[in-house]
Formats: structure tokens, sequence, C-alpha cells
């Protein structure tokens, strides 16, 4: 069996996407493939189990967040409307 996930995160620039993008690459060889489009962040997970790709997605989601906070990647909460 061959499951994927595709995530996509926006940021406010290009140039703030591509750094997040390169903090994660010595992480991603193997288990995640990213691509930088404008200022979005894809990334596509592929394993053989719901396991593995739990894993995979785990460890990428943490490594993402310190990422962000490595570049200054500021996060704020939507307002209400």
């Amino acid at each position: 069996m061959n499951l994927r996930c595709t995530m996509s995160f926006k940021y406010r620039s290009e140039k703030e996407a591509r750094a997040v993008a390169d903090a994660l690459e010595p992480d991603n060889e193997g288990f995640i493939t990213t691509k930088v489009e404008g200022d979005v962040l894809n990334a596509m997970a592929s394993a053989d189990s719901v396991e593995s790709l739990r894993h995979t997605l785990d460890d990428f989601l943490a490594c993402v967040r310190v990422a962000e906070e490595a570049v200054g990647v500021v996060w704020t909460a939507p307002s209400e409307v």
C-alpha cells in the first residue's frame, strides 16, 4: 500500500516560504518532498503504512514549527468577523 499526504503552508512572502523550506531540507531527504510556489510551501509525504505516514507527518510538522521559529515566522490568530 502506498499512502500519500499533501500539505500546503502559506506565508507572508516567497522569501519566508523559501527560508522555511531551506531550513527543513536536511530532514526531508527520502521522506518528504517540498516545493515553493510563490508564498506557498507545498510538501508531499508518502509511506507504505498508515503508522509510518503518521510518524513522518508528526516529525515533519514538529520540524516546520521549529523552522518557522528559527526564521522568525509570526502567526497571529484570525480575528472574528
